[in-house]
């Protein structure tokens, strides 16, 4: 996978993207490799993906993976709160 802090960026385009056109999300669902590929993001194809979608009464927390090296806590919140710059 590619640089994090840069996944989450386009990750956080994408979602606006969806937002806008909904008919997204079902092309997202339906094979989120080739979506993801179409849009800049490569997967391994070994890799799964899953898609969650928080609503008003489920909330999805993500443990992201330990990186190799550390990372300062301001690069870490950005991961996590999937922002960048």
């Amino acid at each position: 996978m590619e640089d994090p802090a840069k996944t989450a960026k386009l990750w956080s385009t994408l979602v606006r993207k969806i937002w806008d056109d909904p008919s997204l999300k079902d092309q997202l669902k339906a094979d989120p490799h080739k979506f993801l590929k179409e849009n800049g993001l490569t997967i391994s194809e070994s890799q799964v993906v899953e898609i969650h979608e928080n609503s008003p009464k489920t909330l999805h927390l993500i443990l992201p993976e330990k990186p190799k090296r550390e990372l300062s806590d301001e690069i870490l919140a950005h991961i996590v709160a999937g922002t960048g710059n």
